[in-house]
């Protein structure tokens, strides 16, 4: 699994980073996301590599708030957020730890609390069906906009920075409710 994180200052990217986490496993010891060959497709990372070069989700943690520095708090644009923001959420479950006196875990929630921005249910506002676009993948939209370089596999990073160039390109309109 990997994390990619572009800030943008007046639409323009002023830094970048992706993680490559190592393999998240669940209290049985079984991989918590799909790491199979279907999924390393897309991501272009192999189980084997997440395992030799991987991160921990602390270290990731660490990094990212380093990285981020005072923009925590800022809106998050994502291009289908509701996988990435499970996935954000899962990580945060990992970091937590176990509070013996509630009974719960304590959240460890600093990170990325600003609003979800969907570029993806932004653009289904735009492009209402039937859409003049085959769908609204992330590539195919960035096609439609003139965006970035697209191709069949590529990174988190490379995503971050799509979607927020893609944002500023769809801004402009109406987000829904």
């Amino acid at each position: 699994m990997t994390l990619g994180l572009a800030i943008f200052e007046e639409g323009v990217v002023v830094k970048s980073k992706e993680w490559l986490f190592e393999p998240i496993l669940d209290w049985r010891g079984n991989l918590r996301f799909d790491y199979s060959a279907a999924a390393a497709e897309i991501h272009g990372k192999t189980l084997q590599e997440m395992r030799e070069h991987g991160q921990s989700c602390a270290e990731v943690y660490r990094e990212v708030r380093d990285f981020l520095g005072s923009t925590w708090s800022h809106p998050i644009v994502s291009h289908n957020a509701p996988f990435d923001s499970e996935v954000w959420s899962t990580f945060l479950y990992v970091l937590a730890q176990w509070d013996r006196n509630h009974q719960g875990m304590a959240l460890v929630s600093e990170l990325l609390t600003g609003p979800w921005l969907d570029t993806k249910r932004i653009a289904q506002a735009r492009f209402s069906p039937p859409y003049d676009i085959p769908d609204l993948k992330l590539d195919t939209l960035c096609r439609y906009f003139e965006i970035g370089a697209q191709g069949d596999v590529h990174g988190a990073e490379q995503d971050a920075i799509l979607a927020g160039e893609l944002y500023f390109k769809l801004r402009p309109l109406k987000v829904p409710a």
